[in-house]
């Protein structure tokens, strides 16, 4: 898996979910922004697997504590 760091950023498009990313023609995993309802205007980073099952999967990071590093969660 490639995973290297991708910012997906469109006035137009705001993708909910990475297989919205899938549809647009992304095909590397990586780290994404996307723009679901509970995400504030700016988006939040998730980790995007492309490859797995046909590809479009959404991982988000989790808190370990009370240190929120959203990076370095999906390593």
């Amino acid at each position: 898996m490639d995973s290297s760091f991708s910012e997906f950023s469109s006035d137009a498009l705001q993708p909910r979910h990475c297989g919205h990313l899938r549809q647009a023609g992304q095909r590397s995993s990586g780290v994404y922004t996307i723009y679901h309802k509970a995400a504030n205007k700016s988006g939040e980073l998730v980790y995007c697997d492309m490859e797995m099952d046909g590809g479009g999967w959404t991982v988000r990071p989790h808190s370990v504590g009370h240190r929120h590093d959203q990076l370095s969660q999906f390593i």
